[in-house]
């Protein structure tokens, strides 16, 4: 079985604004079976040169069976404004101040494009509490003529179920044994 760890809060926005509404969390937070590009956030340079981030706090989910098979999924498209490149975008997975992965991707397209993102068995391995992580997403400096744009309508993190506990039913049958019964 897999878990799934959808946005549930916004913790930090900078300057992303919600496609409706304005909580940014719920416009990213679809169920990976009912994706919809219709919601989403977006940062645009408004002509300078800086960069604007926000982080989004992640429902809680158990601790996993084993630390493989772990991704961050998300959708994202950019624009380039009038500059026509299109900022670059950053999705790091956090635990308090401790960044567990980060990856950067360079070549944004003009359309909503998947992008999963595989973390390794060693950087899930020093995740110590699931029900604390969040997702720090980056847009990139524009070029200084504004209009560079990241959109983004969905991202979670997905990982294998937590462990089964079947030490209870096995002792209970060593101490049904032990009697006799």
């Amino acid at each position: 079985m897999t878990q799934y760890s959808y946005p549930d809060d916004d913790s930090s926005v900078g300057a992303w604004v919600a496609s409706s509404g304005t909580d940014r969390w719920e416009m990213i937070n679809d169920d990976r079976s009912s994706l919809d590009n219709a919601d989403y956030i977006s940062s645009t340079a408004g002509g300078d040169t800086n960069t604007d981030q926000i982080v989004v706090t992640l429902t809680d989910i158990s601790t996993p069976e084993d630390r493989d098979d772990h991704y961050i999924k998300y959708r994202v498209k950019g624009s380039g404004g009038m500059m026509g490149s299109v900022p670059t975008f950053q999705v790091e997975l956090m635990e308090g101040g401790t960044v567990h992965k980060s990856d950067t991707k360079s070549d944004v397209g003009g359309s909503f494009e998947d992008v999963s993102i595989t973390i390794s068995s060693a950087d899930a391995g020093d995740i110590s509490d699931y029900s604390a992580l969040t997702i720090r997403m980056t847009r990139g400096a524009g070029g200084g003529a504004g209009g560079e744009d990241i959109f983004v309508s969905h991202i979670y993190l997905q990982c294998n179920d937590a462990a089964s506990s079947s030490i209870a039913p096995i002792a209970m049958n060593t101490y049904k044994q032990m009697r006799g019964d």
